[in-house]
């Protein structure tokens, strides 16, 4: 059974409260990734002249919506492919894994001929530790119709 059959026979087994759990996640990470897109696409090639934390929120907003994407997508895959380990461990790990590998990114542009950015990978680790609170939130809020998430 490869991934995608493990994948469609974990959503069916899903409770509807799970699932709406998913469907915040996705849409989480859709509007993250939304966000990424029209930040580097639109509004960097305006050139607006703005405040500097404008400017610098323009050069690192970037980081933050791609680790809050990409981690919650991580987090949804794991949860739902992996039946062992609790929701934190999956969380944890889905965090650990999109910072590392941003960071990682991060030190190959420098390969490449580009600066390393800390505050790039300061907005990853926000980012992360951002989706780890809207994870636990969303929990906390479907806790009383959800005990096996």
């Amino acid at each position: 059974m490869n991934n995608i059959e493990k994948l469609v026979e974990r959503l069916k087994e899903q409770s509807k409260t799970e699932k709406k759990i998913y469907m915040f996640l996705y849409i989480y990470a859709l509007l993250s990734m939304f966000a990424v897109s029209f930040i580097k696409l639109y509004i960097r090639k305006q050139q607006f002249e703005l405040y500097t934390i404008f400017d610098y929120l323009q050069g690192t907003l970037p980081n933050f919506f791609a680790a809050t994407g990409i981690c919650s997508l991580i987090f949804c895959y794991a949860e739902l492919l992996r039946k062992t380990g609790t929701y934190k461990r999956k969380l944890l790990y889905a965090s650990v894994f999109t910072f590392a590998g941003l960071t990682g990114w991060e030190y190959i542009q420098y390969f490449m001929g580009y600066p390393i950015d800390y505050h790039d990978i300061l907005m990853s680790f926000i980012g992360c530790i951002m989706t780890i609170a809207f994870v636990l939130l969303l929990k906390r809020f479907f806790r009383n119709e959800t005990d096996n998430l």
